[in-house]
């Protein structure tokens, strides 16, 4: 990239990596899952990986800083979108005494996915930064459409205690 792009340096990649794409994702985190409270999940989750794939398709083909910028907070955005609906579903799929054991997973993941991504390094001594970028963001939107087909939507508040009606609400409770 530094290279490709004029004037950007190790400086300018801290300033991508940590604030446009750290301010915008902690931002957007607070309003995503307002969006997961309020639509399918399934949906929310799915497009977030196909447009966060996206970004990873157009920083293949940025020649400016500026738009390197905009991709990294396009990402932002996109991944802010994929925790709270996760987090919903699993409390949807999983009875409260397997919760923790499947947020623990799921973290697992994050943090996995966090040391697989540098293999992205070795890819791009290989065949370059664009190539790489494009073929990553590929696989994204594949990994995002598969998504959107085999994940179903569970009910909300699934393993929630049920409420029981009352039946005769003039009763006292000395009766």
């Amino acid at each position: 990239m530094r290279y490709a792009i004029p004037n950007f340096g190790p400086d300018k990649y801290s300033y991508l990596a940590g604030a446009a794409f750290t301010i915008f994702f902690a931002t957007a985190v607070l309003f995503t899952g307002i969006l997961a409270d309020n639509m399918s999940r399934k949906i929310l989750l799915s497009l977030a990986a196909i447009l966060w794939s996206f970004t990873s398709i157009g920083t293949s083909f940025c020649n400016t800083y500026w738009q390197l910028c905009i991709m990294r907070i396009m990402l932002g955005l996109f991944e802010a979108c994929i925790g709270p609906p996760a987090y919903s579903l699993i409390t949807d799929f999983f009875p409260p005494e397997k919760r923790t054991l499947a947020n623990s997973i799921y973290s697992f993941g994050i943090y996995i996915g966090a040391c697989l991504s540098n293999l992205t390094i070795i890819i791009i001594e290989s065949v370059g930064w664009r190539i790489t970028y494009f073929g990553v963001g590929c696989f994204g939107i594949l990994v995002g459409l598969i998504a959107l087909i085999v994940i179903i939507e569970p009910p909300r508040g699934k393993f929630e205690p049920k409420k029981l009606p009352v039946e005769n609400e003039e009763k006292s409770f000395d009766q």
